[in-house]
């Protein structure tokens, strides 16, 4: 079988153009005029991001997260700020930069002697800050803000957050013109969210009985269950109806002796009786001296 003879050039360039026609006027104005997703290119940043670490645990119904910012270098007050996001479901954190850091008057404290306006090296630090004037960036009370660094939470929190610095000393020292040693510090902002939300815990049934251990029977019920209370105390009445027999036996004894006295001159029962019991013991002496008499006769 003979071979196939192969395709001329113009007859793959026909071939070609039908297979990918050629694209049309407004197209390719469509495609140059697309903008440029690229990031931009600028020669400064001032954006302070930090290593940070995110913890989430309950504590009673409410539960929380720890937001732990690792910064080098120590922070003071009012060079930092730290916002919860409108939905709750974000945190914000940035601190500033010292502007005079961006000046080329640290340039000059840097090169010493070697410092001329003139030079390349100075003109192109003069050059980095007019671009940024030219963004937009100024200093506020000496410091420069950049834009924040975002902390995502897994859920939404409220209310203001807590935040805790804490210093810690590391093993980097410093020598300062005076020959001085200095230990360097680092610290961790710790800044504490609440959820929104809180955990509603469903209530434990709780089973209580009461078991009788020494007759051997038991009886479990719900929690609604009380165990039988003791009998009632009985009331000491004792010394009162002691009081109250001796008072009526003693009115019954000065019943008896006040009986048949129809001649008393008024005076008590009590009197009448003592009176008559002195009548009898005269009579008895009477009545023995009588009987001796007898005898002796």
């Amino acid at each position: 079988m003979p071979p196939k003879a192969k395709p001329n050039a113009a007859a793959a360039a026909t071939a070609a153009k039908k297979k990918h026609p050629a694209a049309k006027k407004d197209d390719i104005d469509e495609v140059a005029t697309m903008p440029s997703r690229g990031p931009s290119k600028k020669n400064f940043s001032i954006d302070a991001t930090d290593r940070f670490l995110v913890a989430y645990y309950g504590k009673g119904v409410n539960d929380y997260a720890d937001v732990a910012i690792m910064v080098n270098g120590t922070i003071k007050k009012g060079s930092y700020e730290i916002q919860v996001a409108e939905d709750g479901l974000s945190l914000s954190w940035r601190r500033a930069s010292r502007s005079e850091c961006f000046n080329k008057e640290i340039l000059k404290k840097i090169l010493g002697d070697e410092y001329r306006d003139s030079s390349h090296r100075v003109v192109a630090w003069d050059e980095t800050r007019m671009e940024m004037r030219d963004n937009n960036v100024h200093s506020k009370q000496g410091l420069f803000w950049g834009a924040p660094m975002v902390v995502h939470l897994k859920w939404k929190c409220t209310g203001t957050p807590i935040v805790t610095v804490k210093d810690y000393p590391t093993s980097y020292k410093v020598k300062d013109k005076f020959g001085d040693v200095h230990t360097q510090c680092n610290c961790i902002v710790l800044v504490t969210v609440k959820k929104a939300e809180e955990r509603f815990r469903e209530a434990v049934e709780e089973e209580r009985g009461f078991v009788d251990l020494f007759g051997g029977s038991s009886q479990s019920q719900t929690s609604g269950y009380s165990p039988p209370s003791p009998p009632p105390r009985r009331k000491k009445r004792r010394r009162s109806n002691d009081r109250r027999r001796s008072g009526e036996s003693r009115n019954r004894v000065d019943d008896n002796n006040s009986g048949g006295d129809d001649n008393d001159d008024g005076g008590s029962d009590h009197g009448g009786g003592k009176r008559r019991a002195k009548d009898d013991d005269n009579n008895c002496d009477g009545d023995r001296g009588g009987r001796k008499r007898e005898a002796k006769g």
